[in-house]
């Protein structure tokens, strides 16, 4: 009976929530020159809006503290919907509708994100959690990279739909084959690695990275299980609701000038603490590399088959990583030297990722590496292997 009393209590704040989400929506477009002046996507009219009953979900995919993803097996328009909408929004429904499962395969195209139910017990946490989801979706409309997970559509009545309750508001995005962690632990059962796949996977997340800094955005909880691998296998970034953009050095002039001579600035510290960068555990103002360090750690983790400081408690991370230090290991000897401080690591890192590596984990931010540098020296280890690939194309032929 209590349990009912408790929904009952959540549904009642439906519409304050949803107010509260539009505040919290505007406070952070107004903070943001690239919410403000990036239109969204080119061709809005590719975005398919659905009411929530219209669209039928398979299996969960995945789960996470505050939302769910299912897969969409199929949408059942319903023709009061459609009425409300102009003749193009209506093809495009149609499309999504007949193309929801690839004929080929017999496999989903569409997932479907939306908040988890268990949250509708704690309103705070629900409205939280809803202007996550919210701000996740006013990016993800406008950023428009290859190796960024696209926004396919939302409610058609917008933030309006969080009346609904937990499933009232959600995003349809791209179906991924598999997550980045997914990925790894299938390695670990693999007796040959494919180096050059893994570099290539480290060029694209971190030109993803280039992306987001060069609009001033930082990721802030880069980890393995929010990386992706579609159909085509090409890398894709996803779940964007920490994301948040750095103010620009006139608003943050006006703000303070404690950090401006270091090009740092105060932001809640928030992430997964293994990626998390020294300067954000510690409290410290960070910019834009904090997302650096946390791809070098991913980096690790895809070349070494381990989770980093596995053994470390919260308090532990602190001092020896965060304050002594303390990095993963690149070479036997620092296994050795270490302990068993990880998992048992069954791989290597390639000596010329090493040096990349120990720049882009540097607890100085003015020697870590920026994601432009990043590219370049990635280009530079890949470019003899691409030759090598085109050579033995070549001589195929032949």
């Amino acid at each position: 009976m209590k349990a009912g009393r408790d929904i009952t209590v959540a549904e009642a704040q439906q519409s304050q929530v949803a107010e509260s989400v539009r505040e919290i929506l505007r406070e952070v477009t107004a903070e943001s020159p690239f919410l403000q002046n990036s239109a969204p996507t080119k061709n809005f009219s590719s975005l398919g809006l659905f009411k929530h009953s219209e669209i039928r979900t398979g299996k969960v995919l995945g789960k996470g503290a505050f939302s769910v993803v299912h897969e969409i097996v199929g949408f059942e328009l319903e023709d009061e919907v459609s009425a409300t909408m102009n003749f193009q929004s209506q093809r495009t429904r149609t499309k999504f509708q007949r193309e929801a499962v690839d004929k080929s395969t017999g496999r989903a195209r569409y997932v479907i994100k939306h908040l988890s139910e268990d949250l509708l017990k704690k309103p705070n946490e629900f409205s939280l959690a809803a202007s996550d989801l919210a701000v996740e979706a006013a990016f993800l409309i406008r950023l428009r990279h290859k190796h960024i997970l696209s926004l396919r559509g939302f409610p058609v009545t917008g933030l309006g739909a969080l009346e609904d309750g937990h499933q009232g508001f959600f995003l349809i995005l791209d179906r991924l084959d598999t997550t980045l962690d997914r990925l790894i632990e299938d390695w670990k059962e693999q007796e040959k690695q494919n180096d050059s796949m893994k570099l290539q996977y480290s060029r694209q997340l971190a030109s993803a990275l280039k992306y987001l800094h060069r609009n001033r955005i930082v990721f802030r909880d880069l980890k393995t299980n929010n990386i992706g691998i579609d159909q085509d296998g090409r890398l894709r970034l996803f779940d964007f609701g920490l994301c948040r953009e750095l103010p620009s050095p006139e608003a943050f002039n006006q703000i303070s000038e404690e950090f401006t001579s270091r090009g740092v600035y105060e932001m809640s510290g928030v992430g997964t603490r293994r990626t998390m960068a020294p300067e954000v555990v510690l409290a410290k103002g960070y910019n834009c590399k904090a997302d650096i360090y946390g791809w070098a750690i991913v980096v690790w983790e895809m070349f070494a088959l381990a989770r980093p400081y596995s053994s470390y408690s919260k308090t532990d991370h602190q001092h020896f990583v965060c304050k002594k230090g303390e990095r993963p290991p690149l070479t036997a000897e620092e296994e050795q030297r270490q302990g068993r401080k990880h998992e048992l690591l069954r791989g290597s890192v390639p000596i010329a990722l090493s040096e990349i590596l120990r720049s882009a984990w540097d607890a100085s931010l003015s020697r870590r590496c920026d994601a432009e540098l990043l590219c370049v020296k990635l280009d530079e280890i890949l470019r003899p292997k691409r030759a090598t690939i085109a050579l033995a194309v070549r001589r195929s032929y032949q």
